[in-house]
């Protein structure tokens, strides 16, 4: 036999459900009223019965033990169609009842009686029922009794209903003192990330936010990643002192799940328990990963960054300060990125030379400035590219172009990336080698060799390249002087050609 459905199922279900109150652990209020009901009724059996979409929970009772049984099984499904005392004399003999699994494998019970727990809307969510393993009847008294005490349980329902919303309400209003006190702190961090910020060096900048962020937000990890080029690398990591995170996360780890997600939407992401989520990835786990955010902080010069922020081993749920903290700090830091990106792209363009590309004769001054700084060794190559003159005139300044664009080619490769490559004007270049790079000098002059032979298969056959080297290994020599002297030993170079060209 199907069971009958109240007509305003969804809305009792609703109400049911407002309780919170299903598979929860045994509370005193609720089993006082049914010893109270078991000793006033002499009833060997005693239940308080809540009926769901398709089980019937017993929250409290009296000779059953804790659990559950379907609804189609129960007796109670048909006592919640009514507002009245549903009463079975024998539940063997009542052809509603008779066949059910749940009364056939009982045979020692007989009688039951029930009483609707009707909420204040007027909708019956459960019952609280007595059963006897004799057949009997159940007068009007003791009707009377199961109302009262049924009565009594709803009441109990809606105060622990109100006790609830009254926690949260606490809560919340702790959670707004927090915020505001937050609040102030994270304004002043953020002062202090934007000043931060007004510093040209991009990676102590960077490096800086991190420590204010990991200070201001309680943090126990906060960075920024680099995504580029199909490769995910930390900008910049803050880690609270004393706290070794060495083994938070495998590096695969960083380069799948949450991570990639917030990448590819580009939208932020806060988790209050990493735990919980659907990609949260072991190696996470195991280190102790909590909450976690994630901010993108937009695609800066083909380089895109994100923000990420970390708590471990405590249950700390993101504040309503912290997200906004996180947002704002983000919206500074995507600002900053972009206009640092810009300064230092202009700062390379006035740095390069505009027809070859490679460094011009400020970046060239600016070498050897750094070089004295440092006082490290150096070697310093100085070129003329002999038959560029004779190239322009005869052939244009197009032709003219196209050769020392090639050249500039060549020479970069011939030399290692960390080494530089410079067009000081005209047709004089310079190398500067670093002090890891001590070439012999005739390896030097085999590489430039090299760089002329490619010109000469580019159909420039009468052209050739003046050289002149020089090193320091030690002492306090400047720069410069060092330059001075490649510049004459290759002006010497120079005019033995012109004296053999003479002759």
């Amino acid at each position: 036999m199907s069971v009958p459905i109240p007509a305003e199922e969804f809305e009792r279900l609703l109400a049911l459900a407002r309780y919170e109150v299903l598979d929860t652990g045994p509370e005193a209020s609720f089993d006082r009223v049914t010893a109270l009901t078991a000793r006033m009724l002499d009833m060997p059996l005693v239940a308080i019965h809540l009926v769901d979409h398709d089980r019937v929970w017993r929250k409290s009772s009296v000779g059953f033990g804790p659990g559950e049984i379907p609804r189609g099984e129960a007796l109670c499904s048909w006592t919640i169609l009514s507002d009245e005392v549903n009463v079975v004399p024998d539940v063997h003999t009542d052809p509603r009842f008779r066949d059910l699994d749940s009364v056939s494998e009982r045979p020692e019970l007989h009688s039951y009686a029930g009483a609707p727990l009707i909420t204040p809307g007027g909708h019956r969510v459960g019952t609280l029922c007595v059963l006897d393993t004799r057949p009997r009847d159940f007068g009007s008294a003791e009707q009377e009794v199961l109302r009262s005490f049924a009565s009594i349980i709803v009441t109990e329902l809606e105060l622990r209903m109100r006790n609830i919303e009254l926690e949260r309400a606490v809560s919340v209003q702790g959670q707004n003192l927090q915020n505001l006190e937050r609040f102030q702190t994270h304004a002043d961090a953020l002062a202090h990330i934007s000043e931060r910020l007004e510093d040209d060096d991009l990676e102590a900048s960077l490096q800086a936010v991190a420590e204010v962020l990991g200070s201001a937000a309680d943090l126990e990890w906060a960075g920024l990643l680099r995504f580029h080029g199909g490769t995910l690398s930390s900008a910049t990591a803050w880690t609270r002192p004393g706290l070794d995170l060495s083994g938070l996360g495998e590096p695969d780890a960083y380069r799948q799940g949450v991570t990639w997600e917030v990448l590819k939407s580009g939208q932020p992401l806060f988790i209050d328990d990493y735990r919980t989520h659907p990609q949260a990835h072991p190696s996470f786990l195991a280190g102790g990963l909590r909450a976690a955010a994630w901010l993108p902080l937009g695609d800066v010069g083909g380089v895109k960054y994100l923000m990420l922020a970390v708590r471990l081993n405590r249950d700390a749920p993101w504040l309503l300060a912290d997200r906004a903290l996180f947002q704002a700090a983000a919206s500074i830091v995507g600002r900053a990125l972009e206009r640092l990106t810009y300064l230092h792209q202009v700062e390379a363009a006035a740095n390069r030379d505009s027809l070859t590309d490679v460094g011009n004769r400020r970046a060239f001054d600016a070498a050897l400035s750094t070089l004295d700084a440092s006082g490290a060794e150096f070697t310093a190559v100085m070129l003329d590219l002999d038959g560029l003159k004779e190239i322009n005139d005869s052939q244009g300044h197009e032709r003219g172009d196209r050769l020392l664009t090639l050249f500039a080619a060549a020479l970069a490769r011939e030399f290692r990336a960390s080494d530089g490559v410079y067009r000081l004007g005209g047709d004089e270049f310079a190398v500067l080698l670093s002090a890891g790079n001590t070439l012999p000098e005739r390896e030097i002059f085999e590489r430039i060799h090299r760089a002329v032979q490619i010109l000469n298969s580019e159909n420039f056959t009468q052209v050739d390249a003046s050289v002149g080297v020089a090193s320091r290994r030690a002492g306090a020599v400047p720069a410069a002087q060092i330059v001075k002297r490649a510049d004459e030993r290759m002006y010497a170079q120079k005019r033995g050609r012109k004296q053999e060209r003479i002759a």
